[in-house]
């Protein structure tokens, strides 16, 4: 299990309106403003807070994104971009993580 590292700002998400999958799982898109990096994984709760977690593909358009298959509630994560804890600088909901930096949240209905 990874740390739950401090600093930095975190990602944006875009939640799927479609039919729940897998199950009472809810597919959730996992949007990262463009940011000047080789690799960003996603870990958090959904994770057990795995260093491998989700690996996020970059776009077009510079924004990294992932799809996650998530159950109802609210989920906590951080970013490891190039091997550096970060935040999501579009999250829209942080909480303190107990080590001296917040954690970014999901909600999903």
């Amino acid at each position: 299990m990874s740390p739950r590292s401090p600093e930095s700002k975190g990602p944006k998400t875009d939640q799927s309106r479609a039919p729940k999958a897998n199950g009472s799982k809810r597919k959730v898109t996992l949007v990262v403003p463009a940011l000047d990096a080789a690799d960003v994984v996603a870990t958090g709760d959904f994770t057990e807070w795995s260093s491998e977690g989700v690996h996020l593909k970059r776009r077009r358009d510079g924004c990294w994104t992932a799809a996650l298959s998530v159950s109802p509630g609210e989920h906590q994560y951080r970013l490891l971009v190039d091997g550096q804890w970060r935040n999501n600088p579009a999250a829209e909901r942080r909480v303190a993580n107990g080590l001296g930096g917040e954690n970014d949240v999901i909600v999903v209905d």
